[in-house]
């Protein structure tokens, strides 16, 4: 029993001591990988670091009209939005990765022979959520500060507005819910209502508008009644006379 024991605790102490041996194994790496990352090195990078911008732009794909689609009373081709994402400014010395929130795919780490000019792009698909996307700037292992974090960014993309290419929108595409990007999240409902009250109070505007010049206008008239009886009496007596005048002219002749 007792040397049951004394095993174990041979074991465990043979365990333990191998933790601690990787643990210092692992610091050691670590400075020997740092030693030479000067304060100087470490701010240059940084500098590099900060001009690293991540952007979209948006793009469409056009989708010629098919027999099915004039059927359903398509009689334009469909557009199909995505988004450019651009990484902009990579410069060597620096890798760089992206994650988002939308999908689980697992992060990449990018150095600057895959940009092009110190730009790098890839296309956006996912449209039907808004996503933020975080990107995370380092050193490479080409530079004296390898792997070491110096900056992270982020970018939050639109979705698509379905109602944008809606009939009841037309017209009113500057008003936020018949956008065609939103940075919004609300029910259907919610926006159909919306969209449906900011009709009718449009329409009512203009309405109250028109009636106003309307109404102006008659007010007006009667406050220069007499300019306008004076002028109206100009224009009969000017038609008088020549009329008159025209038929002296057939007599003579």
């Amino acid at each position: 029993m007792l040397k049951s024991i004394i095993e174990v605790e041979w074991t465990m102490k043979r365990f333990f001591s191998l933790i601690i041996v990787i643990l210092l194994s692992f610091i050691c790496i670590a400075n020997i990988a740092y030693a030479d990352c000067s304060n100087e090195d470490l701010a240059n990078l940084k500098k590099k670091a900060a001009k690293v911008k991540l952007i979209y732009e948006t793009d469409e794909v056009i989708i010629p009209l098919t027999e099915r689609m004039k059927a359903d009373g398509a009689t334009e081709p469909l557009t199909e939005p995505f988004f450019r994402i651009k990484v902009l400014n990579v410069s060597n010395n620096i890798n760089f990765s992206i994650t988002n929130n939308y999908n689980s795919d697992e992060k990449t780490v990018y150095g600057y022979n895959l940009g092009s000019e110190g730009t790098y792009e890839f296309e956006w698909n996912y449209l039907s959520k808004i996503v933020k996307f975080t990107y995370e700037v380092e050193g490479s292992s080409s530079s004296n500060c390898p792997y070491k974090e110096l900056a992270t960014g982020y970018l939050t993309t639109p979705k698509y507005n379905t109602f944008s290419d809606a009939k009841m929108c037309e017209g009113i595409t500057d008003y936020k819910y018949c956008s065609k990007f939103v940075t919004f999240d609300v029910s259907y409902e919610d926006q159909y209502t919306y969209i449906q009250n900011y009709i009718a109070e449009k329409e009512a505007k203009e309405k109250a508008e028109q009636q106003g010049f309307a109404s102006k206008a008659l007010d007006y008239m009667s406050e220069h009644k007499g300019l306008f009886i004076g002028a109206s009496a100009v224009i009969v007596l000017g038609g008088v006379a020549f009329v008159i005048i025209r038929n002296n002219r057939k007599r003579v002749k």
